[in-house]
């Protein structure tokens, strides 16, 4: 009897340890297969393609419910052409909105050689609200003969520069980084500002401003600091001595309490109703 009972429960667990083991070699098989379809259905394009035919569904379901673009509004568009601004937001009417991706969009605006910057909205059911930050330009870099149209943060706009020959023409490798500065403070003297042609870099250290004409005007040699102070001097002395419009060919300013100038063809300075302290006329500096 003793016996009988010891193989009797020998048995029973030889068939736990079967069925564990049927178990998971079905589970073994059911997690092969899946990835058999897996590898089948990425080499076929099938679940893509269904994935693909799941999101149309959903953006016509969208566009027949009234989410489609009906009015594209377009903000503060100055200098970007509308051809390639249209090409760059690329939606067509009636385009379900759920479809319009407004991230890709906002990088191919910013790609365009005016924007700064561009905010876009949706506003829904039908609506998309596109407002450009442009760059300002403020001046033309002078590079192996070109002209560059430069920002008010001193960026090189890839644009050309025709219809800008109005703007400040700078010179000199650092000219860039450093027009802004010169820019912001040359707009606070109109009479000098309007007439200044040219600056150029000198040991990439300090300015010469150039009135009037870029190949032989009134040259204006500024120090390598206190620029802002240098400029208000040069304006005072303009007010009181109307010294822009004497026949000077160089105004020298590096020396904050000197003024050294020289003439066209080295002639004597006409004398001035009030001589500015420490005027010195006809050296070449």
């Amino acid at each position: 009897m003793r016996r009988i009972k010891k193989q009797k429960k020998k048995t029973k667990l030889t068939f736990r340890q079967l069925f564990r083991r049927t178990i998971k070699i079905f589970f073994l098989i059911v997690f092969l297969c899946f990835i058999c379809v897996g590898i089948w259905s990425f080499k076929t394009g099938y679940l893509q393609n269904k994935w693909t035919e799941a999101k149309l569904f959903f953006h016509e379901s969208m566009g027949k419910a009234g989410f489609s673009v009906k009015d594209v509004f377009i903000q503060d568009r100055v200098r970007t052409s509308f051809s390639s601004l249209q090409e760059a937001i690329a939606v067509n009417q009636n385009m379900p909105m759920t479809q319009v991706d407004i991230y890709a969009m906002k990088e191919r605006i910013k790609a365009l050689p005016w924007v700064k910057d561009v905010i876009i909205e949706r506003k829904l059911p039908n609506q998309l609200f596109i407002q450009l930050i442009e760059r300002r330009p403020i001046a033309l870099w002078q590079k192996d003969g070109r002209h560059h149209p430069l920002d008010e943060e001193g960026n090189v706009i890839n644009v050309s520069p025709k219809g800008l020959e109005y703007l400040l023409i700078t010179v000199g490798e650092d000219a860039p980084r450093h027009t802004p500065e010169l820019v912001n403070e040359l707009i606070k003297y109109p009479e000098l500002n309007r007439r200044a042609m040219s600056a150029v870099r000198i040991g990439g250290r300090r300015w010469n401003l150039i009135l009037d004409e870029v190949d032989d005007g009134l040259e204006i040699y500024l120090p390598e600091n206190d620029v802002p102070a240098t400029l208000a001097r040069l304006d005072r002395l303009n007010k009181e001595h109307d010294l822009l419009n004497r026949q000077l060919k160089r105004i020298d300013l590096r020396l904050p309490d000197r003024l050294i100038v020289q003439t066209i063809d080295n002639r004597p300075i006409q004398p001035l109703r009030s001589a500015p302290k420490n005027l010195t006329g006809g050296h070449d500096v």
